[in-house]
């Protein structure tokens, strides 16, 4: 099972911003998290996550993308146009 990261976009913008994978093979994306995590006051990474995603329980097939959104709303499937 592998999925690839494509493009992150948009970043820091609520309303833009998304990243978008790619399955390189058939997969299930339960279990997969997407998270983000916080900054110390030195502009370092550090290890606590603010906002997680968790993948429900979702078959896809290769070559299939798949979109996340920041921004509020309901997750639908459909084509990417």
């Amino acid at each position: 099972m592998s999925l690839s990261l494509v493009k992150i976009n948009g970043g820091g913008s609520v309303n833009d911003e998304y990243v978008l994978l790619k399955a390189a093979s058939d997969c299930n994306l339960k279990g997969w998290v997407i998270a983000d995590s916080t900054f110390d006051a030195k502009g370092n990474a550090s290890n606590k996550t603010r906002h997680t995603y968790w993948f429900r329980d979702r078959l896809i097939k290769a070559g299939e993308y798949i979109a996340l959104y920041t921004k509020g709303g309901t997750a639908t499937e459909g084509k990417i146009t």
